[in-house]
């Protein structure tokens, strides 16, 4: 059985109370190893501690940097393979949930990132043109799973919530899409409470 390399990039907390964040990571970390066609990988930035004991750790650079790696390095690592890139908040559903998502993305090679949709996604965001399995889609998140057909991603942004779209802009320029699977969820259980941009973190 071949398996595929989950990249679970996490951040350690810079908030007073967020030990309730790494809580969160620990429950899509362990949710992730449960499948028995992962290879969990945990990607953090250089000089911090490790988020757990037991798993493979990648380190990605510096803090300031991490949200260009996270997508680079897994692609230099996993050149010619199929590889996942995970946030740490995102809980994927159900027991099949990779094999799932790998026979879609099999059915699908135009698309070169291809994302679990989100239970707690506005309304809206699932109803754009498309297959009934996938549907095109700007600037994906979450878990994604990357086509080999991929190019190394290479792309500098300042700020990480560019990040997404920069990916997507090099995506396209290869000739591919991006977009979610309509039939493959996951459950941003992180919503509002991110470590890395700042005021996206519920304090009242």
């Amino acid at each position: 059985m071949t398996r595929i390399e989950i990249f679970f990039c996490h951040i350690p907390h810079r908030h007073a109370d967020g030990e309730f964040r790494d809580h969160l990571a620990r429950a899509c970390l362990y949710c992730l190893q449960l499948d028995p066609l992962a290879h969990v990988v945990l990607a953090q930035p250089d000089n911090t501690p490790p988020f757990v004991d037991g798993v493979e750790l990648l380190r990605l650079g510096s803090m300031e940097h991490f949200h260009n790696a996270r997508y680079g390095v897994p692609a230099a690592r996993s050149s010619g393979r199929p590889y996942v890139v995970a946030d740490d908040d995102c809980l994927p559903l159900g027991r099949s949930f990779l094999s799932r998502a790998l026979a879609v993305a099999e059915a699908h090679p135009e698309y070169g990132v291809l994302a679990a949709s989100d239970v707690v996604a506005p309304d809206g965001m699932l109803s754009s043109p498309g297959s009934k399995e996938v549907r095109d889609s700007h600037a994906v998140g979450g878990i994604c799973h990357v086509s080999p057909s991929c190019p190394r991603f290479d792309f500098r942004v300042d700020h990480p919530a560019h990040a997404d779209g920069a990916r997507d802009a090099q995506v396209r320029r290869a000739g591919l899409l991006e977009g979610r699977m309509v039939g493959v969820r996951m459950n941003h259980l992180g919503y509002g409470f991110s470590t890395a941009v700042s005021g996206h973190w519920y304090t009242e």
